[in-house]
């Protein structure tokens, strides 16, 4: 599932491992592809205001069928309705026949294109992604958005390439036994020069700079007892642990040294990052771009601003799972609505997750 030239890659394309299938009998891993477009001899993820780049829906497989699954970036064990395979005592819950995995969380994506950028006919250059990744050792919810620099003439595509990287990776990391504990500085380097390397790539293919699809990284991963944030430029999160009431900064946005200016993934010789820890477990988070800072956070005491969030979060209601899409497109409104852009005319993006399980219900799986 690569961007340009990485289609290639050998592990694009993996067939199950015979323990994979072990499990159910029946199963079978597939990794598939998402949907991509051509335009301007450029490759790019397909992308709606309700920031549906990556997602994963619950859904009943009535026979095994010989089908890739549409979903992005997670590898789905798929198996037969007459599988044997049970959840551990006090896993995770499965949904459907197909026993797919119930991630604990509920969450709601929206971008809306800033009226600064449509005055000159200009779309919206950020992007934004919410999963549920199912770990080795650690299973995490990810929350990641990408603000594409305004001066930058390829942003959106940059800041596409960066979530989807930044899933990857996240992805694969876990995959392959990861923890939150153990995810340090060095790693998370790692995956900031994967970005750079995919971005210097594309742009080499458009005749371009780097320079030219410049964009922000504001990366959540929240497990169980802790959350972990990768952090490069502008934009926040924002969160409520399940033994408070108190809404707190996970990472404030980082400005440049000169007025409206920021850091990018593609700075040289390499971004300015931070990478903070949270402590608890998680029951809420926001994450959103710097389209919307000043209307959430309170920059004279560097917090965050209460009513917006409870009233935000009043949105969710008992019993969902994954994401919420009527609740999405709700807020993909609100966010183009007049009582939000009379007060910023720049590009909007916000995530919301909501944990649905007690943690002590969601030993790894």
């Amino acid at each position: 599932m690569g961007l340009l030239d990485y289609r290639r890659i050998a592990n694009r394309f993996r067939e199950p491992s015979n323990s994979a299938c072990s499990r159910g009998g029946s199963g079978k891993i597939f990794y598939v592809l998402c949907c991509w477009r051509r335009r301007r001899g450029l490759r790019y993820v397909a992308r709606d205001c309700d920031a549906r780049a990556i997602e994963t829906e619950g859904a009943t497989v009535q026979r095994v069928l010989p089908v890739a699954l549409g979903f992005a970036f997670v590898g789905l064990e798929v198996k037969s309705r007459g599988s044997s395979a049970v959840a551990e005592p006090n896993g995770p819950r499965r949904l459907g026949h197909g026993g797919m995995i119930d991630p604990g969380w509920e969450w709601v994506a929206a971008s809306a294109t800033g009226t600064s950028h449509l005055r000159i006919n200009r779309g919206c250059d950020d992007a934004g992604a919410c999963l549920f990744v199912p770990g080795k050792n650690e299973s995490a919810l990810v929350a990641v958005c990408s603000d594409g620099a305004g001066s930058a003439e390829r942003s959106s595509i940059g800041s596409r390439i960066i979530v989807r990287s930044f899933c990857r990776s996240v992805r694969s990391y876990l995959e392959a036994g990861g923890t939150l504990a153990s995810l340090s500085r060095e790693i998370a380097s790692d995956w900031l020069d994967d970005m750079r390397g995919r971005i210097e790539i594309t742009s080499r293919s458009a005749e371009l700079t780097p320079r030219d699809f410049a964009a922000t990284l504001i990366g959540c991963i929240v497990g169980n007892r802790t959350a972990k944030v990768l952090h490069v430029g502008d934009g926040a999160a924002v969160y409520r642990t399940s033994d408070s009431d108190e809404w707190s900064v996970g990472s404030w946005p980082s400005h440049g040294e000169y007025a409206s200016t920021t850091y990018f993934v593609t700075d040289d010789p390499e971004p300015s990052f931070q990478l903070n820890e949270i402590d608890g477990s998680v029951s809420e988070l926001a994450v959103f771009t710097d389209g919307i800072e000043h209307l959430v956070l309170n920059f004279s005491t560097h917090s965050a601003f209460p009513p917006f969030f409870n009233q935000m979060f009043s949105g969710f209601k008992p019993g969902g799972s994954g994401k919420n899409r009527k609740f999405s497109r709700h807020l993909c409104n609100y966010l183009n609505s007049p009582s939000v852009c009379d007060r910023t005319d720049d590009d909007k993006t916000l995530l919301m997750a909501r944990r649905t399980l007690d943690v002590t219900s969601q030993e790894h799986i």
